[in-house]
This record gives structure tokens, sequence and C-alpha cells, in this order.
């Protein structure tokens, strides 16, 4: 069924799903709360260079100290872009370096707004399909020149869908719109990681899906 959290005036379901062939993924995805919002973050180390696992876990880090810090705005995006640009600049710098891709993306009454950098992507799976990172810039996180691009939507018409390449590059856009259309939120995020699987039951790639749904709470007079 996913997991519910209510805020002022709706409630969110979300749901996190990961698979890979490898025994360690590099992939990483948590979803923090924090008063009325859900802050998702999604990273993907890159494979085939080293540390990517390690710049993954340092840029959800980044996002968790951020999240504990004071002052605090969960809509600034030019704050999050600050947090992904000083990840990108300690990792480039740092001789353990790795590269990540990296979405953050708050959830609340307001929308969505978020930042992204490499080829990890967020959609809003409707009526139609609204790719939210599409325009972001591909430079990854930790080789020095990673420019995060801010998105921002008032509502959320549809399932958010939140993935690592794993996902967008080894699926058809149809085959995600279709896993979208139907079912509660558990089966939605099922149904997405296990379209990368190949025949013989392996993965091309590390996969990883954060899923998304928001719904207006009913308020007591329109309860009776």
């Amino acid at each position: 069924m996913g997991v519910t959290v209510e805020t002022m005036g709706n409630q969110f379901v979300f749901d996190t799903r990961a698979a890979s062939s490898r025994t360690h993924s590099e992939d990483r995805a948590e979803v923090f709360g924090y008063d009325d919002v859900l802050i998702v973050v999604v990273a993907d180390g890159a494979g085939g260079v080293s540390g990517g696992a390690a710049a993954s876990d340092a840029l959800v880090g980044a996002v968790r100290a951020r999240i504990g810090g004071q002052p605090f705005d969960p809509y600034d995006m030019r704050a999050w872009s600050a947090v992904l640009s000083r990840v990108d600049s300690d990792l480039a710098r740092s001789a353990a370096g790795g590269e990540t891709t990296a979405i953050v993306a708050v959830v609340g009454p307001a929308g969505v707004v978020g930042v992204s950098a490499g080829d990890s992507e967020a959609w809003i799976v409707g009526s139609r399909t609204d790719r939210l990172s599409e325009k972001q810039d591909r430079a990854r996180i930790g080789t020095g020149q990673a420019c995060p691009t801010p998105f921002h939507r008032r509502v959320i018409d549809g399932v958010l869908v939140i993935a690592t390449d794993g996902l967008f590059r080894h699926a058809r856009s149809d085959a995600i719109a279709a896993s979208c259309a139907t079912g509660d939120i558990a089966d939605i995020a099922g149904r997405l990681v296990d379209l990368p699987r190949l025949r013989s039951g392996a993965y091309p790639d590390d996969v990883t899906v954060v899923v998304v749904r928001a719904t207006p709470i009913p308020s007591a007079e329109q309860g009776q």
C-alpha cells in the first residue's frame, strides 16, 4: 500500500523500490518528512567510475544535513542548488572522488519544486506526461561542472515518478505511462521497477524508483 503521510489539506502516499543484478547497487533514494512537505532525494552513482556509491551517499547525507539545519525553507530552490553545487565541488576536489546524478524534489501544498543534475529524471504522469527535469544539465555531481537546474509545478496532476536512468533508459515512455494508470501506489512502483527487467531476469542497470501521489483530504464539512 505504500507509506501515507497527511499534511495540511493533503494526503501523500509514496513508495520506493529498487532492483539490481549486482550485489551492491550505487543508486540511493530517501524520502524525508518535514512539516507539511515530503522531500525526495534520488542519486545514481556513476558506474565505471570509482566512488560512485560514496558519491551517492555524500549527496543524500548533504540533503539530510540541510533538512536538519537552521534556518531551513524547504521551498528555497537556490538553497537546494547550493547544496548540490557544494557536493559537486567537494567530490571533484576529493582524491576518492566519485560522481552521481541528483534529484531533490519537495512535494507539498505548493505543488512540487526541485533541482536536478545528471540523467536521473522526474516526471508527472497523468492525462499527459510532464517531464519536469527535461531541461536539466547532464553534467554529474562530482565532475566539478554540475549546473543544478530547477523545476516547479503548482499542481501534481497525476503520479510523481522520480527515478534513475535504469528506468528511463531501459523502458519505453508509453510503458511507464501505462504502469501509472491504475492501481495503488505500491502496484505502480512494483510495475515500474519491473519494466527494465530482461527476459533472463537480470537488470541492464541499477534501477531505483520513488512514486508519490497527492490527494486532497476531505474537509469535515465535506464528510458530513
